[in-house]
């Protein structure tokens, strides 16, 4: 699939179906493009009226062209579409690109037609209404845009192509270049994660900037960029954000519509960077590929003139940075260095007329200062234009091992300059603010990595839910044709997954509460009980704090009069009684199920304020501990669950657990649509849900299959986990690797001679620490397998890990490279074969066709075990040699 991206994007040879010499047409824009530009291809005019074109051979169809078009752009009228489509089959085309604007979407039979022909042609298709594509660095200009393109390291998709072409003129009137250009138009076939898979691996291309209006295949887009946004920045100006979509006063229950919150959540456990403008997505864009990343937030701000360094510093403390508290050396060394009225106080002042030396000098001392995690070098001109020498000599301090973001304010005075510090790739803004903006987003991604790839927690008990007693609730309910569960079922449903709920009791008349009130004691809860009453606070449906049996008869009448004259067809069941919890926080859990991204978690302040005093996190499932710690830590109510001051705080690994649990429950069960539970009472001894809800929708997805209704893949557990037996009796167990496993592979490795190292990597000793291990242990299922074998724990040993296995798969399944380290002491009993033969078990589930990997040629064992499974080895190379395994 990616030699068909290849054929498109980095094609030999164009055809150009509705070539025309007609000034204006598409036809015409396009060749002219493409010559202009020295496409080093071949190109082929397809025109059914001319057998010659701008001086070129016309061919009236695209099956009479010398070879088949790695590439055929489609810019003919709509009626031939059809016929024009089956000739590229036919004529076996790699893929086309449909232009736009003169195609009728509105014709759903031609659509589906052309998308069901070109995937039985094996035809990738770009479009519709596209603009095309620009490779500067191939030269192919597949456009008819009228725009000249820089090379640069930078990659553009965009969904719209009059924006795309607008971007472009505004990019080059400042120097800005590219690697590709991507018009994607509608996107029915090629989308935006076909892109990030096929630019993650292209040389020329160091970020990716992304206009997106909407976003076809959440799965696969997250999935594309979790694989490269570590290394390849993606940074998304996602349009069509919607007025204030959360309604705090409406019950969850109640949502349907995409919230643009949900893009938010996605994007940063993509570890993607999200911007709000045109101007932003280029600032980070240059910023994330030019700049090494501030891994704090501590920033010193030097500037010659006192009002540009204050306008930084009121930009970085408004966006949550801190001003550097320099060290006592540092300080020194600055009084001695500024002048008399400077001052080494942030901002740095470094004086009107300060020139070079002093410039450079003072950097150079805030670099080299450790409590310096970034500087924002500021520069106006003063009656004396030192701008240029200034940039020049900041040029050359590359490289940099701490980012310097420059300021040079002003225009045609200082653009020599700035061009200056953007060929040294120092990033180079005409405004504070937007410096400052651009540093702290970049902060804000390393530190969403960071916090992506942290060690999670061990899960403190085992747990094991009772999904069959989930089941039978949730089928029963939709077997009698209801998509709300009753108070009653939604208790239950959190009972099956191990949360603590409050003990209900359900009257039916006032003396059977009272009997009730007086067994379980006073104060109590009185409840309205009605699956047709979401919102029961509002209506007089909930009174809290009841303490004299003598009260009950009127609160009683009262609570059924006015939630009957406020839903008059409501079934109303009766009264439940419940014990008043009166210590706690009150907490807000629940889920929301996305039209895009599936289901949401949703974590922060419960009880009835929570509608005045919104605090709210959003999360996606799966969560393990570490993420759903992240959740928590990110409400202001955080502040207060840890404890403040005198005031106790609540078990927090016990509520990470709950929302761990929380996250399970959504992912068994596709036919959940909405949760809330509201409030879940907590105090630092324990937890309860006080109230639950819980709304249904039919759906065609059995339980657990694939998890299809997620946007992330979890951990496939049971499915990839077996039990067997080494040569000399020795228990193992096989089972996914998950991110707890971090430091289980780090004593593994720990134990592992040179030589076995020295195999696995071909010669190359990695140096074992949190990041390395990230990759091994954070990964995507949807992606790559790796299977870890462990043996049971003992009373003085726990569990350890013996042996890894793993397969990478290319983004289209269709080869994966195979790996394999087994610890010194379990080798040669049989573990290596145990491992191959469950991974490749693995694979043909997966319908991946090919397997590859390489060894060293000195590696024996390995090489063994190669030929006993079937796999060729090509021994082409002395070095390394190559193996392949045809699956079938």
């Amino acid at each position: 699939m990616r030699q068909k991206l290849e054929q498109l994007f980095e094609p030999r040879s164009i055809a150009v179906i509705g070539a025309s010499e007609r000034e204006g047409s598409a036809g015409r824009m396009i060749i002219e493009n493409i010559r202009r530009h020295g496409f080093p291809g071949s190109l082929y005019p397809v025109s059914s009226k001319h057998s010659s074109i701008l001086g070129m051979p016309a061919y009236s169809k695209v099956g009479k062209i010398p070879e088949p078009a790695d590439v055929a752009i489609f810019c003919a009228p709509f009626r031939v579409l059809r016929q024009v489509v089956d000739e590229c089959v036919e004529a076996n085309i790699g893929s086309i690109l449909f232009f736009g604007p003169d195609f009728d979407t509105q014709d759903t039979a031609t659509i589906d037609y052309i998308n069901k022909k070109c995937k039985q042609g094996e035809i990738r298709m770009l479009g519709p209404y596209s603009l095309g594509y620009i490779h500067p660095h191939k030269m192919i200009y597949a456009t008819n845009m009228p725009v000249e393109v820089r090379k640069g390291n930078l990659a553009l998709l965009s969904q719209s192509g009059p924006l795309l072409e607008a971007m472009l003129d505004w990019a080059g009137e400042r120097e800005v270049g590219f690697s590709q250009v991507i018009s994607l138009g509608l996107a029915s076939d090629i989308d935006f994660a076909d892109c990030i898979d096929f630019l993650g691996t292209d040389a020329h291309t160091a970020g990716i900037l992304i206009y997106m209006e909407k976003l076809p295949n959440a799965r696969r887009f997250l999935s594309a960029a979790r694989s490269f946004s570590r290394n390849k920045p993606i940074i998304i100006l996602k349009a069509n954000r919607k007025k204030e979509d959360i309604d705090w006063n409406s019950s969850v229950l109640d949502w349907e519509e995409e919230k643009d919150f949900a893009y938010d959540a996605a994007f940063q456990r993509a570890g993607i960077i999200r911007v709000d403008t045109i101007a932003q997505l280029f600032n980070m864009g240059l910023a994330a590929t030019n700049s090494v990343r501030p891994t704090g937030n501590n920033m010193v701000i030097l500037s010659n003139i006192a009002a540009g360094g204050i306008l930084a510093l009121d930009a970085l403390l408004k966006r949550g940075g801190k001003h550097s508290i320099l060290s006592k050396t540092s300080v020194e060394k600055l009084n001695i260095l500024l002048p008399h009225s400077s001052s080494a106080d942030q901002p740095i002042h470094v004086g009107n007329f300060a020139d070079t030396k002093r410039y450079t000098e003072t950097l150079k001392i805030c670099l080299n200062d450790d409590a310096v995690d970034a500087v924002i070098v500021v520069y106006s001109v003063y009656l004396k234009n030192e701008a240029l020498k200034i940039a020049q000599a900041i040029s050359r301090l590359k490289p940099l091992r701490k980012p310097v973001f420059t300021v040079w304010m002003g225009g045609n005075q200082v653009a020599e300059a700035r061009r200056i510090l953007g060929q040294a790739k120092i990033p180079c803004y005409p405004y504070p603010e937007s410096a400052i903006d651009a540093l702290m987003r970049l902060y804000q991604y390393h530190l969403d990595l960071k916090l992506l790839y942290e060690t999670p927690l061990s899960i403190p008990v085992d747990f094991n839910a009772d999904q069959q007693a989930a089941k039978w609730i949730i089928d029963k309910a939709l077997a009698e044709n209801r998509l709300l569960l009753s108070e009653k079922e939604g208790h239950d449903l959190l009972l099956a997954y191990g949360f603590p709920v409050i003990e209900s009791f359900l009257s039916t008349t006032v003396d059977e509460a009272k009997n009730i009130a007086q067994k379980i004691g006073f104060p109590i809860v009185m409840k309205i009980d009605s699956i047709d009453i979401l919102q029961k606070t509002a209506v007089g449906g909930v009174r809290l704090n009841i303490r004299d049996v003598n009260e009950m008869t009127e609160i009683w009448t009262n609570m059924m009069l006015s939630c009957s004259k406020a839903h008059p067809n409501a079934v109303i069941r009766g009264i439940r009684i419940e014990k008043m919890v009166l210590k706690g926080f009150d907490l807000f859990i629940g889920s929301y199920k996305d039209p895009t991204f599936g289901p949401l978690m949703l974590f922060g302040k419960g009880g009835w304020d929570k509608e005045v005093f919104p605090d709210i996190r959003v999360g996606l499932p799966p969560l393990n501990m570490a993420l759903a710690q992240q959740m928590v830590e990110g409400t202001h109510l955080f502040t207060l669950l840890k404890g403040y001051r005198n005031q106790s705080g609540v078990q927090l690994n016990q509520l990470y657990l709950w929302l761990h649990r929380f996250s399970y429950l959504l992912m068994d069960f596709p036919a959940i649509a909405a949760v809330e539970i509201n409030p879940f009472r907590m105090d630092n001894e324990s937890g309860m849900a006080l109230h639950v809800a819980v709304r249904l929708q039919k759906t065609n997805e059995s339980r657990n299959q694939h998890f299809r209704h997620l946007a992330l893949s979890p951990y496939p557990g049971k499915d990839y986990s077996l039990d067997k037996n080494l040569r000399l009796g020795q228990s193992v167990h096989l089972r996914p690797v998950r991110p707890e496993d971090e430091p289980g592979l780090a004593e593994m490795l720990k134990n592992v001679s040179r030589e076995t190292l020295y195999m696995r990597f071909f010669g190359y000793i990695p140096k074992i620490d949190h990041t390395w291990l990230t990759r091994f242990t954070h990964i995507d299922y949807d992606r790559e397998i790796a299977i870890v074998a462990t043996v049971p724990p003992t009373e003085d040993k726990p569990e350890a890990i013996i042996g890894i296995v793993r397969i990478i798969e290319d983004a289209w399944r269709e080869s994966a490279e195979y790996s394999i380290l087994i610890a010194d002491q379990w080798q040669g009993q049989g573990l290596g074969l145990l491992l191959t033969n469950h991974i490749l078990d693995i694979a043909k589930k997966r319908g991946i066709k090919k397997i590859v990997a390489s060894v060293l040629p000195n590696n024996e064992s390995m090489i063994n075990l190669f030929v006993k499974k079937g796999f060729t080895i090509d021994k082409k190379y002395s070095d390394v040699y190559e193996a392949f395994l045809i699956l079938k």
